[in-house]
């Protein structure tokens, strides 16, 4: 996708009220800024950082496809609500949102028509419970990406991941298994993934994905890879899930033995109290609570 790097710098400097000739002040002559805002010209790397200085923006700014300098603000206004949302499961406040801005020429390029796309499918699966339609918008989603088949952009990763979850939530594990599996491989290959997060909702994904089939033993190796990749990190997100999910698949694979899986269903607990959510601490506790009773009635 070309990016208008002329237009952007129109746009900012005549949104701050600021003259051409004030823009290229011990930079350049102001005849080069006035090419340069009609396209004529395309500015070095060096060029382009002291304008972003000047402006008072980093370069980012002029590669980043969600800003319009006059509207950002209600486009991550819109994106924020979105994700918030999606979060806390309200998914018809999400999909009467994403409807509301289809059409928004605000919402016009490539990159906001696929998070919209990608949400929606989210909310229809959850909503109507029509797996086919909510991949058929993740399919769309996909679609919009202008990579090639040989590599895979982070946000077709994660769009990847959500159709992963939707073909485990309806039992088609070996379906889903596949997908994670080439989520796993395809993250491991990329050279620069900005987003942790998505690798560790990958790694739990896939355990949990492998507890449902009693694969136990890959569970527990998954969810501890995730662990680790946490503790490296040093990120607190998902950690409490992957402790969770490994003392779960520990136990199950081997009942007679509960240090080990009592350890992370611990630890689990901690976590989760850590970052006070006390509902789920008390789900834990439960589970711990249930194993322990199982081992006092019975002979181990």
């Amino acid at each position: 996708m070309e990016i208008d790097l002329g237009r952007k710098v129109r746009d900012l400097r005549k949104f701050y009220g600021i003259s051409q000739k004030e823009v290229c002040e011990n930079i350049c002559n102001q005849s080069y800024i006035s090419k340069l805002e009609k396209g004529l010209v395309h500015p070095s790397a060096n060029m382009l950082s002291m304008l972003a200085d000047r402006l008072g923006v980093s370069t980012q700014y002029f590669f980043d496809y969600f800003v319009d300098v006059t509207q950002v603000n209600y486009v991550y206004q819109v994106i924020d609500f979105i994700s918030k949302n999606l979060d806390r499961a309200k998914y018809e406040d999400v999909l009467a949102m994403v409807e509301a801005e289809e059409k928004n020429p605000l919402f016009r390029g490539h990159q906001l028509q696929q998070f919209l796309l990608w949400r929606k499918g989210i909310c229809i699966f959850h909503i109507d419970e029509n797996k086919f339609k909510a991949i058929s918008f993740l399919d769309k989603a996909i679609e919009q990406s202008e990579t090639t088949n040989k590599n895979k952009s982070e946000i077709e990763l994660d769009i990847l991941l959500s159709k992963a979850n939707i073909y485990s939530m309806v039992d088609e594990h070996n379906h889903a298994a596949a997908l994670y599996e080439e989520l796993l491989s395809a993250s491991r290959k990329h050279p620069y993934l900005q987003n942790d997060k998505l690798v560790l909702r990958i790694y739990y994904n896939y355990s949990k994905n492998q507890f449902d089939q009693n694969q136990f033993k890959k569970s527990v190796g998954l969810a501890k890879s995730g662990i680790k990749q946490c503790l490296n990190t040093d990120s607190l997100y998902m950690l409490a899930d992957l402790y969770f999910q490994c003392g779960q698949s520990l136990w199950h694979s081997n009942k007679k033995q509960i240090e080990e899986p009592l350890l992370y269903l611990e630890k689990s607990r901690n976590v989760f109290m850590l970052r006070e959510n006390e509902e789920f601490a008390g789900f834990v506790e439960e589970e711990i609570e249930d194993i322990k009773n199982y081992v006092k009635h019975t002979d181990l």
